[in-house]
């Protein structure tokens, strides 16, 4: 079964409040899907901000405890071109993108980028983790993803990683269901967890 969710986005919405938006759809899931016919193992997924929030979502633990969520309902994550540090992206980008994005979403304070950063969270005992970014991607996502997937390794944490080739940023997402790569990985992430 798929759930497709949405969440309020700026500036409508602080990025706590998209947070809540998505955790309230994850705990919305697990109390209903057996109503609906499905069960078994739950994964996460998103992209780009989205990536970013589910990412969020499975290194800190502190959203799911507020939202009554036990993190081991969750048997992996799946992010798709992700914002994984703030103050990189900061960094990697001119001044119109930091003031047209980077500071009305995340402020100026270093010390807030690092706590909405899922860079922050990285550790041994993460959840398992498909990254994928696309070979034409934003070079600031292609870097902090790999540099995500060196960290991950280092520490000895669970992760897959895939660059897609003739991929860039919006058609990781617009053409997630022609691409082929993309599903198998995806597909295939799911069935190992499942012990399939």
């Amino acid at each position: 079964g798929v759930v497709v969710q949405n969440y309020k986005l700026h500036p409508e919405a602080r990025i706590d409040e998209q947070l809540e938006d998505v955790t309230s759809a994850v705990s919305w899931t697990l109390k209903n899907m057996s109503s609906y016919g499905a069960g078994g193992r739950v994964y996460l997924m998103g992209h780009s901000a989205g990536g970013h929030l589910i990412s969020l979502l499975g290194l800190d633990g502190r959203y799911f405890t507020v939202a009554g969520i036990n993190p081991d309902s969750i048997s992996g994550y799946i992010a798709l071109s992700p914002l994984l540090d703030i103050a990189d992206m900061v960094a990697s980008n001119d001044a119109k993108f930091n003031d047209d994005i980077s500071y009305p979403i995340f402020g100026r304070d270093e010390l807030v980028w690092r706590d909405y950063s899922p860079a922050t969270y990285f550790r041994r005992d993460m959840p398992p983790y498909l990254l994928m970014v696309g070979d034409d991607d934003f070079g600031y996502i292609g870097h902090q993803v790999s540099r995500a997937v060196s960290q991950f390794e280092e520490l000895g944490a669970k992760v897959d990683h895939a660059v897609i080739s003739g991929t860039t940023h919006a058609r990781m997402v617009v053409g997630f269901g022609a691409d082929e790569d993309l599903i198998s990985r995806v597909v295939d992430f799911i069935n190992r967890g499942s012990g399939q």
